[in-house]
């Protein structure tokens, strides 16, 4: 595609928007004072994209536990809706006319990213924000430079346009309260809307803990994290060292299924026998549901070790473009690198790696004690019930607004 081209396309995509933007303004302010269901919460992640993520399993643990609540699953993909469906749940697409409805006259939105996770035009003014990965090792919001500068948005956009970045939630929740004083600091809001209540998502993950029963081969997850200069690096660093790989996977009987962010746009492929790259994550399993069936997680700067740290098993960290990713993409909390925070081998190279691999399928384990300090710091609330605490939450939220109403 010709630079012209490429040009053209995107002034005519941005000609699209402002279009769509200005048609669905009046809905935006008409919406705000439409009168809404008590007890009707929609739920949606990533964009619409995905049935996934801690709104997901929270949706599923409502409509189970609290029959009052109308559950309805928001998507813009027709699979999201079809896997929603399938759990029993309502699920309407975001943008139809059953989507701008039930939306415009939900009480709350629930959601893992933004208000696109719904209908963001007639997205509730009351939301609670889930969130979608433990707020520890990349530096978010207003903690990160780098994004700040790389998001040129004009603020008179967003004041013209409310629902184009969205707006503070009225509850977020965080696993320990230091990972709640991250997001504090991140969305700038005051601490009192943050809960510690754990993670919906890892409900599941608490219930296998411990070591999975011995055999072959070893299933080894590499689940590395997004990046927006170049969201394909973790697969071409796998093709540049192959051999190595494959020939330490053959060593040891493993097979490494590669798991890309959920905003990376892939096919599914088989690089090689021993190496399997899982389908899109648009539709492929929650990534939770992975980490179930999976003896060792090796990842780089991704938050998904927080959630396997609740198993019990190895973690491996491979933060091979170290350097650069800081300098580049987002900055690392200060302790990365320190046990605390990264209790694990951190290496350089896949050399390095399958090194560690081997150790560990040999039954050594020197980072065991170091994984269990991380859990009691990182995951305070590791009972299986945060779902519980989670309802409880919003329902409290949901009565301050009944007060106001």
């Amino acid at each position: 595609m010709t630079a012209l081209r490429k040009d053209s396309l995107l002034r005519l995509h941005d000609c699209l928007k402002a279009v769509i933007y200005l048609l669905n303004l009046p809905l935006f302010w008409l919406t705000r004072l439409t009168p809404r269901r008590r007890r009707r919460w929609v739920f949606g992640a990533w964009q619409g994209r995905r049935y996934a993520d801690n709104p997901r399993h929270f949706a599923e643990y409502v409509s189970r536990a609290d029959p009052s609540v109308e559950c309805i699953w928001v998507a813009t993909s027709s699979s999201a809706v079809a896997e929603a469906e399938i759990a029993g749940l309502r699920a309407v697409r975001a943008y139809s006319l059953a989507g701008y409805w039930l939306t415009a006259t939900a009480e709350l939105a629930i959601i893992a990213n933004g208000v696109d996770d719904v209908n963001r035009y007639v997205c509730p003014p009351r939301v609670v924000n889930l969130w979608h990965g433990a707020a520890l090792i990349k530096q978010i919001g207003c903690n990160s430079r780098l994004l700040e500068t790389r998001d040129r948005t004009p603020g008179l956009l967003s004041r013209i346009f409310p629902f184009h970045r969205g707006w503070p939630a009225m509850g977020y929740i965080a696993g320990s309260d230091m990972e709640a004083e991250h997001l504090r600091s991140a969305f700038s809001v005051e601490r009192s809307r943050i809960f510690v209540t754990g993670y919906p998502r890892a409900d599941i993950l608490v219930r296998q803990q411990g070591r999975l029963s011995s055999g072959a081969p070893l299933n080894i997850l590499y689940a590395p994290t997004f990046r927006d200069l170049d969201p394909l690096l973790p697969l071409t660093m796998i093709r540049e060292n192959l051999r190595v790989i494959t020939e330490g996977l053959k060593q040891l009987n493993a097979v490494l299924h590669v798991r890309l962010h959920p905003n990376t746009l892939s096919a599914a492929e088989r690089i090689h026998d021993r190496i399997r790259v899982n389908a899109p994550p648009a539709d492929g399993p929650d990534v939770n549901m992975i980490l179930c069936d999976m003896d060792v997680l090796i990842t780089d700067y991704s938050s998904v070790f927080v959630d396997f740290l609740l198993t019990g098993r190895p973690i491996v960290f491979a933060p091979f473009d170290l350097s650069a990713y800081r300098q580049q993409e987002r900055e690392l909390a200060a302790g990365y690198g320190d046990a605390s925070l990264t209790p694990g081998p951190i290496c350089d190279d896949w050399e390095a790696v399958i090194e560690a691999l081997a150790l560990f399928s040999q039954g050594e384990d020197r980072w065991e004690a170091a994984r269990r300090s991380s859990l009691e710091d990182l995951c305070s609330r590791r009972d299986g019930k945060s779902c519980a605490r989670v309802l409880e939450m919003v329902n409290s939220l949901s009565d301050r607004v009944a007060e106001v109403w």
